[in-house]
């Protein structure tokens, strides 16, 4: 699953952020069946809330993207240090994401 399109969710619009943590979810389902298919096992955390009012997603989000990395071998950016409220942060984190998604994606042969 390619959340590029949905990344682009204008800051302040609640409901196309919420579109794109739907997307996002399952990008992250696609990428631990994908990995279980492979033979390996992604610990993944359910997350709960949303990143906005809630620090422990943007730490729990960033530990299994590491994970992620150290499987494909990919070097992940710190994820989790940024003020989604802060308009110039929360583009930076969105584009920022959604290339490490393309980069996951590519890595694991996922074309949708």
């Amino acid at each position: 699953m390619n959340i590029t399109m949905c990344a682009d969710a204008p800051f302040g619009n609640q409901e196309a952020f919420n579109d794109f943590l739907g997307q996002h979810d399952l990008a992250h389902t696609t990428i631990a069946s994908t990995m279980a298919r492979k033979g390996s096992v992604l610990n993944v955390v359910p997350l709960a809330d949303t990143p906005v009012d809630n620090k422990d997603w943007l730490l729990d989000h960033y530990s299994t993207h590491v994970e992620i990395g150290r499987y494909i071998g990919q070097s992940v950016p710190d994820i989790s240090s940024v003020d989604l409220k802060n308009e110039e942060q929360y583009l930076d984190w969105m584009l920022l994401h959604a290339q490490l998604h393309e980069q996951i994606n590519a890595a694991l042969g996922i074309y949708t």
